[in-house]
């Protein structure tokens, strides 16, 4: 998900944790051991709207020509509402970083059990399911 910073509302924030929020939960399904801090989740969506105002303030104190206007833009301090998002961006990123290798350390580990070629993965288990039902295929059954 791409955001452009100059048009980001609450809207685009509360999408953001959603999605967030379903990486955390597709890994955990996924038996992969990073766990998303849900608190911190909730309490960037409960005040994406404050959010969404200081990433306006930050873009019109740096858009702006004059040292009084940017100043104004800054007093407020907008950077310390997006500190929050900026940590948990950061967080994400390292986990995801994670799950990628941890993915990749799987896929190798398949390769090596079956010799590389995923088609015969299972083929010695169909050969002996196969041979078994031709060796019961033969047995009589008497009747009593």
């Amino acid at each position: 998900m791409y955001l452009d910073y100059e048009d980001i509302d609450d809207e685009d924030i509360e999408d953001l944790i959603d999605k967030v929020k379903a990486f955390y939960e597709t890994a955990s399904n996924s038996l992969v051991n990073i766990h998303g801090n849900i608190q911190v989740l909730d309490g960037i969506k409960k005040d994406a709207k404050t959010i969404s105002v200081a990433f306006g303030e930050v873009e019109k104190g740096i858009a702006s020509k004059d040292d009084l206007d940017t100043l104004l833009m800054f007093s407020k301090d907008p950077l310390s509402k997006l500190e929050r998002v900026l940590a948990m961006l950061q967080t994400v990123q390292k986990d995801a970083e994670y799950v990628a290798r941890d993915v990749e350390k799987r896929r190798c580990n398949i390769f090596v059990d079956n010799g590389g070629d995923l088609s015969t993965r299972y083929e010695e288990s169909r050969n002996k399911i196969e041979s078994d039902s031709k060796a019961v295929m033969d047995w009589k059954v008497m009747k009593c």
